[in-house]
């Protein structure tokens, strides 16, 4: 039998689907090599009634990492890109 509808037509979210979510967020994190840092900010806010104002050190390091890891994927893109143009300018070899 389905679980009722929600009023946006989704079935209402349960547990499983709660540490699926959170296990997908923390390999992501993990492969942007920030891990570390968000287990940081996560300690911190365990500590601190989940204030994040309390934790700016650890929310600004985060995002420093984040942006990092952004502007290497963009700069790998551009890479991506730009090779792949070359390549099809090129003359066919003889």
């Amino acid at each position: 039998m389905r679980s009722p509808a929600t009023p946006h037509g989704s079935r209402p979210r349960d547990d499983d689907d709660d540490e699926e979510e959170e296990e997908e967020e923390d390999a992501l994190i993990d492969q942007q090599g920030c891990g570390h840092l968000y287990r940081e900010l996560e300690e911190c806010m365990g500590e601190n009634d989940r204030d994040w104002s309390k934790c700016q050190s650890q929310v600004q390091a985060l995002r420093r990492c984040y942006e990092a890891w952004s502007a290497r994927q963009q700069r790998a893109g551009a890479v991506r890109a730009t090779s792949g143009e070359a390549q099809r300018q090129r003359p066919p070899s003889r």
